[in-house]
């Protein structure tokens, strides 16, 4: 049979989502629970990846077992055994053909920023930045060139893993309120750094420190700003950033 979950996690003790040798990630965690519970090894499937202190209210990912247990039961005896910083919100049997990653139609990421002082209860779920030095309005006319089919070739550095640099970003809402910036990113998938790379270049363009013909420029096939554009993406620390829904 196969299960899917629905999974809220607090990245910031994690070095990500995907396992990795003698270093503690989400999906090796739950991995480690599961196997028990079920009495043999079980490899999940998520929707997608990440960061190391990227955090998730709605990561998705699917398991096989021949077994057949009740998945409230299997979900509440998984839950008493994780860490506090995971949490199973829902676990269902879906078909055979439903895969995490293939199945899913869309993806929303939401990135916060905090516009005052740092405020320790939050640092590591917002990322700060002095409210008198962004420009809102500019920020959100940079958004707008992201919106549509672009190329994003310079928002990935993971070149090796991409054969395919084309994404369709939906629609990126921006809400400033309350000395909060909120970002929210939609799109068909996104590549490894691609929306902390956007968030740290729509930074700089608030910021004065490029232009709006700067990203397009970027988009374009050939572009030779990628070394910039990293350099101001890789600006933006990880503890802002949120998956926050998997669309199936």
């Amino acid at each position: 049979m196969r299960y899917l979950m629905k999974i809220a996690y607090d990245g910031t003790d994690y070095y990500g989502w995907q396992r990795q040798i003698n270093r503690p990630t989400v999906e090796a965690t739950i991995e480690k629970y599961l196997s028990q519970i079920l009495d043999q090894k079980t490899i999940i499937y998520g929707a997608g990846r990440t960061d190391a202190g990227v955090h998730a209210y709605g990561q998705c990912a699917h398991f096989d077992s021949d077994k057949e247990i009740n998945p409230d039961i299997l979900r509440h005896g998984l839950n008493s055994l994780l860490p506090k910083s995971i949490h199973i919100i829902s676990l269902i049997v879906v078909p055979e053909t439903f895969h995490a990653r293939h199945s899913a139609s869309g993806k929303h990421y939401r990135y916060q920023i905090n516009l005052q002082d740092e405020n320790p209860f939050e640092r590591f779920y917002s990322y700060t930045i002095r409210s008198t030095s962004l420009d809102i309005d500019r920020l959100k006319a940079g958004a707008e060139l992201f919106v549509g089919d672009h190329y994003f070739f310079n928002y990935t550095v993971r070149k090796e893993d991409e054969r395919n640099f084309h994404r369709f970003v939906k629609d990126i809402k921006i809400n400033a309120e309350n000395e909060k910036l909120t970002l929210d990113f939609f799109a068909d998938g996104f590549m490894q750094y691609q929306v902390r790379m956007m968030v740290g270049t729509l930074i700089a363009l608030a910021q004065g420190k490029i232009e709006l013909k700067d990203i397009i420029n970027s988009l374009q096939e050939g572009s030779s700003l990628s070394n910039f554009i990293q350099s101001t993406g890789s600006r933006i620390g990880f503890s802002g950033g949120f998956l926050w829904k998997i669309s199936n």
